[in-house]
């Protein structure tokens, strides 16, 4: 007689990742929240900016795509920066960071960063145009400020998570392997399957990487050295194949299993 024992194992995992998940957050905290009423609706938001009592809004599918509103009076105080291909204008806005009384906003299409004065837009200031804006070397997924300088997620051939740039955007570095658990990725894959949202907590010199198809959160110093790997709560992995066509093109599809994790993450004095 012969006995076979076999059991189910996922080789899956994270190298030298902590694990955690939801019984591990031991206090529940309600949220409650207060509708505000504006006296012209916010049609389609994607992005906001509170400065004081200003709500800036990033509008999408609308001839101007900053729009403001008075919190206090409830009111639309302005509209700024035309769509567009102009100057001053701007395509695609990635992300809006407010750092002191800089605003930084990023745009994908034209691959450049504009740094903004916080109080043209409260003095409502007509025809506003950055006081900054400068051009990054390589096309971009996500990037943020970081100490004069600019960190991206960048579609690079060099197999790196982060680049590095100065502030003129020049690129100086590339750091940061991508994850390994188990399973070989092609390049395609790699960028599609480890797309993340930056975070950064400059009280910390901290960048913080959210997965957005596995819940990874990566925590990295300003200089690119890796300081934490956390996987959870439910320890989802990146579910991403690269098709090729007939016709030579590539594209890549996600599968049956695939998930959504991180989006728009918020540093609220966070530390490591």
């Amino acid at each position: 007689m012969t006995i076979l024992f076999s059991s189910c194992h996922n080789s899956e995992k994270y190298e030298n990742a902590s694990l955690f998940s939801f019984i591990d957050f031991k206090t529940t905290t309600h949220l409650s929240a207060t509708t505000i009423e504006f006296d012209e609706p916010i049609m389609m938001p994607l992005l906001f900016v509170k400065s004081d009592s200003l709500l800036i809004v990033q509008n999408i599918r609308s001839n101007n795509m900053l729009y403001v509103y008075n919190i206090n009076s409830r009111k639309k105080v302005g509209e700024f920066i035309s769509f567009g291909s102009g100057p001053n204008d701007l395509l695609r806005i990635k992300n809006m960071q407010l750092i002191g009384s800089d605003l930084y906003i990023s745009d994908t299409q034209k691959r450049t960063v504009s740094k903004y004065c916080i109080n043209d837009f409260h003095k409502l200031t007509e025809n506003l145009v950055p006081i900054q804006k400068i051009k990054i070397d390589d096309s971009f997924i996500n990037i943020a400020y970081i100490n004069n300088g600019y960190v991206a997620t960048a579609m690079t051939p060099d197999n790196k998570r982060l680049v590095f740039y100065n502030s003129k955007g020049e690129r100086e570095f590339a750091s940061c392997d991508y994850p390994y658990f188990g399973k070989e990725l092609t390049v395609i894959e790699k960028l599609e399957g480890f797309v993340s949202s930056i975070v950064i907590s400059s009280d910390n010199n901290r960048i913080y990487l959210f997965g957005m198809t596995t819940d990874l959160i990566e925590i990295y110093d300003f200089q690119g050295a890796l300081i934490k790997k956390l996987h959870g709560p439910e320890q989802i992995f990146p579910q991403v194949k690269e098709v090729r066509l007939p016709d030579g093109f590539i594209k890549i599809s996600a599968l049956e299993k695939s998930i959504f994790t991180f989006f728009n993450p918020i540093a609220n004095s966070v530390s490591s």
